[in-house]
């Protein structure tokens, strides 16, 4: 059965979801497959995606930036030091000495506020990955609501796999519209999730104020911590 829908769109709500509004239940075969209903599992995916943007923008709100404070105890210890090589009395060298060991437990402690709230973000940046990858899936799920269980034989569990058997023209040339964003996407989410890649920030500041990003992790030929080579490319031999 052939279904034709035209839709015209004005709105802020995307023309995806203004089509699934506009088909028959009839052509639906989302029960058989024990899936959503196709509004329900384009809502659930979006949502995730549109939940860790926001997740993202909020702790980022609450980022202090703690480069003065350190630059401030830095001073403070560089000038206590430099006092130890004075002519001072045995009292004054205990004090000082008391002084060091608290600026350094203070260092510390901040670092250790940084890196926890490094942490915190990143998490929400590779919640986002994960999530917009899934969304590139559901988009699978979604194509299968339109056909009959009775479509496919074999056991396929994978929806992209799937759909190949049912229209694999139609799933070739689907993929080859998604294949610059989803190659840019893949390697990263797969690095993270399977050859524990771990993410990094990286904070550049610029004449229109600072600007936060991640690094993928990885080792080079000497084993050194670096950025990862296959998904940072290197730049006139350089590593980006």
């Amino acid at each position: 059965m052939k279904v034709k829908v035209k839709r015209l769109n004005n709105s802020l709500i995307t023309d995806l979801q203004l089509l699934f509004e506009e088909i028959p239940g009839k052509v639906l075969f989302h029960n058989e497959h024990g899936l959503r209903h196709p509004i329900g599992i384009f809502n659930v995916s979006s949502s995730r995606v549109m939940k860790a943007f926001q997740e993202i923008l909020d702790e980022k709100k609450k980022i202090v930036n703690f480069d003065y404070e350190r630059d401030a105890y830095n001073q403070s210890l560089r000038e206590a030091e430099e006092l130890l090589s004075a002519d001072i009395s045995e009292e004054e060298r205990t004090k000082l000495h008391h002084k060091i060991l608290t600026l350094k437990d203070e260092l510390k402690q901040l670092s250790k506020k940084q890196s926890e709230q490094n942490r915190l973000l990143l998490n929400k940046v590779k919640e986002l990955l994960d999530s917009l990858m899934s969304f590139i899936d559901d988009t699978y799920h979604i194509m299968k609501t339109l056909f009959p269980v009775s479509e496919v034989t074999d056991h396929i569990i994978f929806a992209d796999k799937w759909m190949e058997k049912v229209d694999k023209k139609l799933i070739k040339e689907y993929k080859n519209r998604l294949k610059e964003y989803r190659d840019f996407l893949a390697p990263i989410v797969n690095k993270i999730k399977h050859n524990h890649g771990s993410l990094n920030l990286i904070k550049f500041n610029t004449d229109h104020g600072e600007i936060l990003g991640y690094f993928i992790e990885g080792l080079d030929n000497n084993g050194a911590l670096g950025t990862d080579r296959i998904i940072h490319k290197r730049f006139r031999n350089e590593d980006t």
